[in-house]
């Protein structure tokens, strides 16, 4: 395995001990965005349609960074919503011990001898196994490894 295939695995690692964040980022984000509010607009009804009383520009700038700003709250909560659909994918395409293992290790932060307890296997065992499923979840997430051929 090439110095390429390793980046994508360490790559592949990074985003596994990431996985509980990005899942409370998304939760953060969407209570960020359900609280927005514009506060700065004045609305009144001129014949029953609605009418801006404010014609300072300093409200209208503040209402566009507002609108700015939660655009860009919702592609960051697309992206990791994208991000956490390809990890979910890639975990299950794997079978059930190295799916466990990963999900022990990476997610639930379990040592190895917890891990071996749950799969049934030794503690070193798992390590292997767990290498052979980084490899797959690497392979689910960016494609084929340079040393695949």
């Amino acid at each position: 395995m090439g110095y390429g295939d390793m980046k994508l695995i360490s790559n592949t690692k990074k985003l596994l001990n990431s996985y509980n964040s990005i899942v409370a980022s998304c939760e953060n984000i969407k209570d960020e965005i359900d609280n927005m509010e514009y506060t700065g607009l004045k609305i009144s009804k001129i014949d029953g349609m609605p009418y801006n009383v404010t014609t300072s520009s300093g409200t209208e700038i503040e209402a566009l960074i507002m609108i700015a700003k939660k655009e860009k709250l919702k592609t960051i909560l697309n992206k990791n919503k994208t991000t956490i659909r390809i990890i979910n994918r890639a975990l299950g395409a794997l079978p059930e011990k190295e799916k466990n293992i990963i999900i022990g290790y990476y997610i639930k932060n379990n040592t190895w001898d917890e891990i071996g307890i749950i799969v049934s296997h030794t503690p070193r065992h798992c390590l292997r196994l767990r290498d052979s499923a980084l490899e797959k979840i690497t392979i689910a997430i960016y494609g084929q490894l340079k040393g695949d051929g």
